[in-house]
């Protein structure tokens, strides 16, 4: 008996060696079916319902369980460990800052930070032209005053360290930016060999008043 391939759309059967190609045809709508039936809940059990027929299929999902620790740190829930520990393992141990002997910086597991350990190197009072002079900044103070009124010098390693109140007749150095600071009465002003004060916090500028 012959065999001919199924072509697209068309069913090919052999009947006695003679070949009927049977092409495949839409049938007829078939008429509108009935509304389904919309499932319900039953407010006795939660069950669904389908009209009357009980389900037994729970419209609602059963209370979760609460992980807790056992007695040997894991986690568990409805008894059941599930191998993970609720507290993570100590880290290791940080490296101790430390000096280097030749630079006098401070390094770390063998790195060097770059960082001085060292304090910038103070200027100490010179006289000029009859004022007492640090560095390249004229104090104003002249020589020969009382030894009580010779300005202390303060040095911090930034201006966040100044003191909250300071004192009129000292100066302060902010070692970090290498720059000098007087206390008004009010607040800190840094100044340049100019006399001027800077950075008040006001508009205008004033002349450094040892007075």
């Amino acid at each position: 008996m012959n065999y001919i391939d199924i072509t697209e759309n068309k069913k090919t059967h052999s009947v006695k060696n003679r070949v009927i190609n049977i092409i495949n045809r839409e049938g007829i709508q078939g008429p509108k079916g009935a509304d389904g039936i919309t499932p319900h809940i039953n407010q006795d059990n939660g069950h669904w319902m389908l009209g009357d027929i009980d389900t037994q299929v729970e419209a609602c999902g059963k209370p979760g369980a609460t992980p807790y620790i056992d007695a040997e740190g894991y986690w568990c829930i409805d008894g059941q460990r599930l191998g993970v520990k609720a507290t993570g393992i100590n880290g290791a141990d940080g490296a101790t800052p430390y000096i280097d002997n030749t630079t006098y910086h401070w390094f770390i597991n063998g790195e060097d930070t770059g960082v001085s350990a060292l304090g910038l190197k103070g200027d100490s009072p010179v006289i000029k032209d009859g004022h007492w002079w640090i560095g390249d900044n004229d104090t104003g103070f002249e020589v020969g005053i009382k030894q009580e009124d010779i300005p202390q010098i303060i040095y911090c390693q930034n201006i966040y360290c100044f003191p909250t109140i300071g004192n009129t007749k000292n100066l302060y150095v902010d070692e970090s930016k290498s720059e000098l600071y007087r206390w008004n009465g009010s607040y800190f002003c840094r100044f340049e060999t100019s006399y001027d004060f800077i950075d008040c916090g006001k508009a205008n500028d004033y002349e450094i008043s040892f007075d």
